[in-house]
């Protein structure tokens, strides 16, 4: 995010910001959570500094496959209990991980830290071979447990990832793509993991089991996951137009469309089927239930971070963007994007309208 913002914004001076660092009591090795009261150190750094800290970290906590360590879960902190042992890892955090190297190496360079650059670099060219490990055929696997066992089921975390990191090139991150959606992808809405745990579940995930099947992170749609599928389409179809492969940038746009639709409340508006959603339809929900009894019911509306995430979505799909602070919109602004056609685009005093 950091580098994002810095990205988009322009604003450098944040890495300079003075800010402390927190200090607490080390989890014991006997415990597997340690609830503790973090205070401010009187140690500080620059926001740069705390960044460069938190690379250095993950590159101690490796597994022996060359993937981040699981610990306490990946994104989703129900799956607690696959890496309790020390050993265990994720995929996901592979991919994440790759991002994260991607986007401080520039700003690294900038700093004049050529060093840790090329240390960001270096480790971003390992892990995307160690990335490797997870791949199923059609879809990247979730994690590894300590055991070594995959939790290989088709999921959205890997799906949209695996395209949306830049770990993978165009062939592979858009055969992960649609290979991962054949095992999650609804009509009316795309689920998290393809299958639910339960607690005879193994290796066993953790509390998330404790979740009713297909309910919220649970094999139901958690919808800022399931979100960067879109983004993932997004990536793949803008290097098929920079490789001038106009008809497969569109077809790739139009099934990002097709995902945002899915997703969001767009289309449950109809009687029948807002009347087992539950949600007032101007609502992104956090989770859409999956499964007998409640499959369509929206869970946690008003839920900031799925909102914010779905409009980051949006505004990647109408080739909308910032970039050192300056407002710049795609050529291919009013191209068709399958079933959403823009008509036309005002952003403060700036207007943009579809030829006729």
């Amino acid at each position: 995010m950091l580098a994002r913002y810095v990205r988009e914004t322009g604003d450098r001076g944040v890495l300079d910001e003075i800010v402390p660092y927190l200090e607490g009591p080390a989890v014991p090795e006997h415990e597997d959570t340690w609830i503790v009261t973090p205070r401010p150190s009187r140690e500080t750094g620059d926001v740069y500094e705390h960044c460069r800290r938190a690379i250095e970290y993950t590159l101690r906590h490796l597994g022996a496959n060359g993937l981040p360590l699981l610990g306490a879960g990946d994104w989703n902190d129900g799956i607690d209990a696959l890496g309790r042992k020390g050993i265990g890892t994720s995929v996901w955090m592979g991919f994440f991980f790759y991002n994260v190297l991607d986007g401080f190496a520039p700003i690294a360079r900038e700093r004049g830290d050529e060093a840790f650059a090329r240390r960001c670099e270096e480790a971003k060219a390992e892990m995307a071979r160690a990335i490797e490990a997870g791949w199923q055929g059609d879809h990247y696997a979730l994690d590894f447990a300590d055991d070594g066992s995959p939790i290989a089921m088709h999921n959205a975390m890997t799906t949209g990832w695996a395209a949306y990191s830049g770990a993978t090139d165009y062939e592979r991150a858009v055969a992960a793509l649609e290979g991962g959606l054949q095992g999650i992808e609804r009509r009316d809405r795309i689920l998290l993991l393809q299958t639910p745990f339960f607690e005879h579940s193994r290796p066993y995930p953790g509390r998330i089991a404790d979740y009713p099947p297909g309910v919220r992170e649970n094999a139901g749609q958690y919808s800022h996951g399931a979100s960067w599928i879109i983004d993932g389409f997004l990536r793949v179809a803008h290097e098929a137009r920079e490789k001038g492969d106009l008809e497969a940038a569109r077809s790739l746009t139009a099934r990002a469309f097709e995902i945002y639709e899915k997703i969001s409340p767009l289309k449950k508006t109809d009687p029948e089927n807002i009347a087992i959603y539950g949600l007032i339809p101007i609502q992104q929900p956090a989770d859409i239930y999956d499964g007998y009894g409640h499959g369509g019911r929206g869970g946690w509306s008003w839920y900031t971070g799925s909102a914010a995430r779905m409009l980051s979505a949006a505004y990647v799909m109408l080739g909308i963007a910032q970039v050192d602070g300056e407002l710049r919109v795609a050529d291919e602004l009013f191209e068709p994007k399958g079933e959403l056609q823009v008509q036309s685009l005002r952003i403060g005093d700036r207007e943009w309208r579809r030829p006729e």
